[in-house]
């Protein structure tokens, strides 16, 4: 992986294609078969960058436990590397926690974005600096899974879209094996990061959040899988039809993690999307 520094710390970064249609994504890590990559290839070519998140991976580690805005340092973060790289404008994407970048820059920071691709990681009221997850989580012990090979399988196996088709498969299990080895190679402080906020906004209400979403002024396509137990088709429903101009792809037999099995449909999906995002401001 290549390596910059922005913002005191050191990310690591793959970099795939070249030319100006830039594609930036943010994860903790990315799994082999992650949809984006498949944007720097043809009949595509895109200028993509996998970014990986402070805290985990070959980025610079956090070994403090103090409670700190990492939704905040994660997405200031992408702001400083497209800076420092000379970007200044691009299309953002990420799946479930990778999205939190993308909607704090629809808020804070829209001129950067050309388009913001949200995957399976719909916009949720959190109370500010109060921390948790949704509710809808998966639920596990995070604490109790360092090292854990039996533990840390059944979290990995666990399914939410079953499926028969051989393609998606070979990809689950590619991906499942994938996420085991990074599982039980990760440090323990990459285990521990304690995110004290959630939240992109300072909306101290589900209202208030509605009032700051339909003043996004950003092209904004959700891709959603309509079994995700976390991102839920009620959610994304609702937000859809806050945004001015929003689109709105669902797919019925997945899940949270389905778009890694069907990488070609999701970048075909967005391709479109970033081709005729005009079309889509009201």
């Amino acid at each position: 992986m290549k390596k910059i520094q922005v913002n005191g710390v050191t990310l690591a970064y793959e970099e795939l294609g070249i030319g100006d249609n830039v594609v930036i994504a943010s994860q903790n890590r990315f799994s082999p078969n992650y949809w984006a990559r498949l944007l720097a290839q043809p009949p595509y070519h895109y200028h993509v960058y996998l970014l990986v998140m402070r805290g985990y991976g070959e980025s610079t580690h956090i070994y403090s436990q103090e409670p700190q805005d990492f939704t905040k340092l994660w997405s200031e973060d992408v702001i400083a590397f497209a800076q420092a790289l000379g970007i200044e404008r691009f299309f953002y994407t990420g799946h479930s926690h990778g999205n939190y970048p993308g909607w704090y820059m629809c808020f804070h920071k829209p001129e950067v974005l050309r388009g913001f691709v949200s995957c399976d990681g719909i916009l949720q009221f959190h109370i500010p600096h109060t921390g948790g997850t949704s509710s809808k989580a998966p639920g596990f012990d995070i604490a109790s899974m360092v090292g854990d090979m039996e533990k840390i399988r059944r979290h990995v196996y666990k399914v939410d879209s079953p499926t028969q088709n051989p393609d998606r498969l070979r990809r689950r299990k590619e991906n499942q094996e994938d996420s085991i080895d990074r599982w039980m190679t990760m440090k323990p402080e990459e285990f521990f990061i304690n995110n004290e906020n959630f939240a992109v906004t300072d909306a101290t209400s589900p209202e208030e959040l509605d009032k700051l979403v339909r003043n996004i002024h950003v092209p904004v396509l959700l891709i959603n899988g309509m079994m995700d137990p976390v991102s839920t088709m009620e959610e994304v429903l609702h937000v859809a039809g806050l945004i001015p101009g929003a689109k709105l792809v669902a797919y019925q037999n997945m899940g949270h993690s389905g778009l890694n099995e069907c990488p070609d449909i999701i970048a075909a999906d967005a391709d479109l999307f970033f081709r005729t995002r005009e079309h889509y401001i009201p």
